[in-house]
């Protein structure tokens, strides 16, 4: 699959539960910017066949823009905007969302790389 970046990557699971424990679309439901996610609901039935462990909650905010709201097992939550996108790219970040691990990315200052938890 083609994650959010371009680059191909499989899915993530740990122990074999996908981290993605939850989803939120926020859209407006008559606003230029949220035409993509609109037209993606059109086929949410067809993406929910693709992905049927997706618990998938949708928000309707007038007068903003959408995005999208992933919550992760260990209570991580990430939000990715998807203002002007097409269905595929909406679709594509939803694949990064549920493909992404729920932790954030490591901070690094230089050559070093640090660690946030125990070292292994």
């Amino acid at each position: 699959t083609q994650s959010h970046g371009g680059s191909a990557h499989l899915a993530m699971c740990s122990r074999g539960v996908f981290q993605l424990s939850r989803l939120n679309i926020q859209y407006c439901d008559w606003g230029g910017s949220s035409k993509g996610v609109r037209l993606l609901l059109d086929q949410l039935d067809k993406v929910k066949q693709e992905m049927p462990e997706l618990n998938v909650q949708l928000t309707v905010k007038r007068s903003r823009h959408p995005h999208l709201d992933g919550f992760y097992v260990n209570g991580y939550r990430r939000t990715i905007g998807v203002k002007n996108q097409s269905p595929r790219e909406v679709l594509d970040v939803i694949k990064y969302l549920r493909s992404a691990g729920g932790h954030s990315a490591l901070t690094h200052n230089g050559k070093h790389v640090y660690k946030i938890g125990r070292a292994s």
